[in-house]
């Protein structure tokens, strides 16, 4: 759930999170509370077909899929929030200021809930 740095551009990273993901406060040492951002996540097989045809049309092999069961405790300030402007689509947003350093434990351990599902590729 982290990424490689990346120094600019669009998804420009700081300390493994994408600065597009989360509102960042100005020195980058603090992530404020937003429902509108936060890593995405498909709600039902629907929205993560039409999401994986979008994402293998690019990559051009098959694509890893990461699965949370819905019944998964989310560590303290973290919530699944629906992206109003699209159906089936959530985020995991901060729902109360933490430090930047917490966001990072936290989304470690909402990865090592993960379970993957190597190279998928769906019927058409």
């Amino acid at each position: 759930m982290l990424y490689a740095n990346t120094t600019g551009g669009e998804y420009r990273t700081v300390c493994g999170v994408r600065a597009c993901d989360y509102q960042l406060s100005t020195d980058e040492h603090w992530v404020e509370a937003n429902d509108n951002m936060g890593l995405s996540f498909s709600v039902d097989w629907q929205h993560l077909k039409s999401i994986h045809k979008m994402i293998s049309r690019y990559e051009k092999k098959p694509v890893d899929v990461f699965w949370l069961l819905g019944a998964t405790n989310l560590p303290p300030g973290m919530a699944f929030k629906p992206d109003m402007a699209k159906k089936g689509h959530y985020f995991l947003a901060v729902t109360e200021r933490m430090k930047l350093s917490a966001l990072i434990t936290n989304l470690e351990l909402v990865a090592h809930r993960m379970s993957m599902i190597n190279h998928v590729t769906l019927n058409k």
